[in-house]
């Protein structure tokens, strides 16, 4: 289906840069690393050399290539301890300074103190996340960003964040070189006025500084979802600024063998990846306790596992709600797992559960692998948010929201699917969505601005 992709592409104008790009792209996570922020940074860089342009990587991730060599153009740094490990620490200080039999000498004095201990520790926990607890990766990352920049010609500067303080990296990095900065954002910085983890006054103006500063000093800033993409926008025509591009993290090509006759058996559905935030897995579990009780769940049996840190929900465990619902016999929590070991486990699934509650204007990577992998999926998520948008328009999954009427019915429709022949609605769509469509474009789209002959030189206004 993807190979549709490579149609499209074909199809675009031929864009030819004057010469290879040579990119200075600053990333905390990058290959080998399987963390999340690691992905799209390669996507890109994979997309870049393709085309025969030059990309310098610098990056706090440890390791080499699979065969043990250095991995070509990719600058490896050490973070320094951020203020959050020193804190961590030094955590027993917050609880000094009580001595025994005050509050019983005092009971006002002491409250007094814890108050103020309280506050203290709210005070620095702030500034222990400005912007994130990756502060310790600024300083090291923008020294041999400047160092690399200084003795070699470089078109433009590109960082991708979270964590946003690679993006202080690309605010100290532009003001000493002058060279163009493309600011990516795979997440919002701040949404709604919410300052992220930050809660005191003052470091809550400095962050919104912080963000100010980005999208002020950036040339161009890049977003993944149509969402983020208004929303920077919005914030940067205040400033003056052009709008921002959106390019999504797009749907890797996979085997068409995962297409064949399902396997007989129980209906196998798969939740792959951590639990956080507002991922919320009792709507579906609580779902599947009342179909069981009404005799409705498929005749030929249904299988759940979860694969990855999955063992706490808001601080309760998962395991004793699985228990409690009598469920062990259908639900099976397996832990982490490798990213192949996972998508081999999707390629297998029946139906692919999606928990993206409370990320309205976010997709999880998630998805992408999922819509890969050509299998319907169930989705609990936002009724108005971007997850939501994209399933509708793929045409064919099943979704649920608070504003769902009858959870179980949506819940029993995509149990039965597999047996109905499911297949995609909307390959058109899958192919517009594909990894060698949307960074084409991306890279189409950096030639364009920043491919003249202003090399090593501030980019047009």
């Amino acid at each position: 289906m993807l190979a549709s992709g490579s149609r499209l592409i074909l199809e675009n104008d031929v864009r030819k840069a004057q010469h290879p790009l040579r990119v200075l792209l600053i990333t905390r996570y990058f290959a080998p690393s399987q963390a999340v922020g690691a992905v799209r940074p390669a996507k890109l860089v994979n997309a870049l050399r393709s085309r025969g342009h030059h990309v310098t990587v610098v990056t706090a991730t440890s390791g080499d290539s699979a065969a043990g060599a250095p991995l070509p153009g990719v600058l490896r740094v050490r973070p320094r301890r951020s203020l959050r490990d020193v804190l961590v620490g030094a955590k027993g200080l917050f609880a000094r300074g009580k001595s025994p039999g005050t509050s019983a000498r005092n009971p006002t004095r002491s409250n007094q103190r814890r108050t103020q201990r309280s506050r203290l520790r709210s005070i620095a926990l702030s500034f222990a996340w400005l912007p994130d607890d990756q502060q310790g990766f600024i300083l090291p990352a923008t020294v041999k960003a400047v160092d690399v920049a200084t003795e070699n010609q470089f078109d433009l500067i590109l960082t991708s964040a979270p964590p946003f303080s690679t993006h202080v990296c690309g605010i100290a990095t532009r003001i000493l070189t002058g060279l163009p900065w493309v600011a990516e954002f795979r997440d919002p910085w701040i949404v709604d006025g919410d300052a992220t983890a930050v809660v005191n006054p003052i470091a809550s103006a400095i962050n919104r500084s912080l963000e100010k500063w980005c999208l002020q000093l950036s040339d161009q800033v890049v977003a993944v979802t149509a969402r983020t993409s208004e929303l920077l926008s919005t914030k940067r025509s205040v400033l003056g600024k052009s709008d921002a591009w959106c390019f999504l993290n797009g749907i890797d090509s996979r085997p068409s063998a995962v297409l064949g006759q399902r396997v007989a058996g129980p209906i196998r559905v798969i939740h792959a990846g951590n639990l956080y935030g507002g991922r919320d897995p009792r709507p579906f579990l609580y779902s599947i306790a009342s179909l069981r009780r009404k005799g409705m769940l498929p005749n030929e049996g249904v299988v759940i596992d979860f694969v990855g840190e999955v063992d706490g929900i808001d601080g309760k465990s998962l395991r004793d709600l699985v228990r409690e619902l009598q469920l062990e016999t259908l639900v099976h929590l397996h832990g982490r797992a490798s990213h192949e070991v996972s998508l081999r486990l999707q390629a297998q699934a029946d139906v692919l559960l999606l928990l993206a509650q409370r990320q309205p204007i976010q997709v999880p990577n998630k998805l992408y692998e999922y819509l890969g992998a050509e299998k319907p999926i169930l989705a609990f998520v936002d009724a108005d948010g971007e997850s939501a948008d994209m399933l509708r328009s793929a045409e064919g999954h099943f979704i649920v929201s608070d504003a769902s009427d009858d959870t179980d019915t949506v819940v029993q429709l995509a149990l039965a699917s597999p047996l109905r022949g499911w297949r995609p609605r909307n390959p058109e769509r899958l192919a517009e969505w594909s990894t060698e469509v949307q960074f084409q474009r991306y890279v189409d789209a950096l030639v364009d601005r920043f491919g003249d002959a202003t090399r090593g030189r501030p980019a047009r206004a």
